[in-house]
């Protein structure tokens, strides 16, 4: 790994397996890479289009939700949408436990025909937490129609109870209505039970971004502070001290989850916790 040439001190450990799986589908849910789309002439907070996830521990908090979206009606609005199933028994959803209380204008409405447009939402302050069981997460249709993205290549038969239509106050899935593929859903998962939660001290310009990151994250912070870089578990990966107050780090070689930035300076600690896709 590369020195960064602004650290006057930098340990690298090595990555620790993570048991935790903080980001919940891709291969088996979808690639990223929307063939088609489905929605539906009813709106108005009647249907939806969501996916069954496991988390990978209990309990477990929805702290962001991704969707994807094609050739929506140029005046489409959704919400994102969660229900509790504590069984796991895959016949829809049991309890529902959030729905958004404003409705999003939907990123493909008006856009180029047959592009991909992706929504993104920090859930992370509705503390949508599960105990067991599984949780479904999607979007609803409030206004127009609009065209949830939908992965044809590959379907895979594993994912067939995964993705689900509520339509009307009915469940079914998608392979029971006729339709293949599998929804452009990601959903973000932590432990709730942590108690790690971002704080701040008089270092208020103290921001980590992009969040969610893919290859690197930037922390700004005073110049003389000494940075440490934690999964959600509290496994220690990497501590620096900084000499600028910008400080680059890649992190493309992170597994997908929740991570906590640690920053200490003579006037305390803040925490900073960041998404790693």
């Amino acid at each position: 790994m590369k020195t960064l040439k602004f650290l006057l001190l930098f340990f690298v450990f090595s990555f620790p397996a993570i048991n935790v799986v903080a980001q919940c589908d891709s291969i088996l849910y979808h690639d990223g890479a929307m063939e088609s789309q489905f929605g539906s002439s009813t709106s108005g907070d009647h249907f939806s289009l969501m996916v069954r996830f496991t988390p990978a521990y209990y309990p477990a908090q929805l702290c962001a939700v991704r969707a994807y979206f094609r050739n929506a009606d140029a005046n489409s609005t959704f919400k994102w949408r969660a229900w509790s199933d504590p069984s796991g028994a895959a016949l829809g959803g049991v309890t529902p436990i959030y729905l958004s209380p404003v409705a999003f204008a939907n990123p493909a409405a008006g856009g180029i025909a047959d592009q991909t447009y992706e929504a993104y939402c920090d859930l992370s302050s509705a503390n949508i937490t599960i105990n067991s069981g599984d949780m479904y997460v999607g979007v609803t249709q409030t206004i127009g129609w609009f065209g949830l993205g939908i992965d044809n290549s590959p379907n895979n038969s594993v994912a067939v109870d995964r993705q689900w239509q509520l339509q009307m106050g009915s469940w079914a899935t998608l392979a029971s209505v006729a339709i293949n593929g599998q929804l452009g859903i990601t959903a973000f998962f932590e432990p709730s039970t942590v108690g790690i939660a971002e704080t701040n001290t008089n270092e208020s310009t103290i921001v980590v971004y992009p969040n969610p990151a893919t290859d690197y994250i930037t922390i700004e912070s005073p110049i003389s502070s000494l940075t440490e870089i934690a999964t959600i578990e509290g496994q220690l990966i990497r501590t620096l001290i900084s000499t600028n107050s910008k400080t680059k780090l890649d992190v493309s070689t992170l597994p997908c989850g929740v991570y906590v930035v640690k920053v200490k300076t003579e006037k305390g600690v803040t925490v900073r916790k960041f998404i790693k896709e």
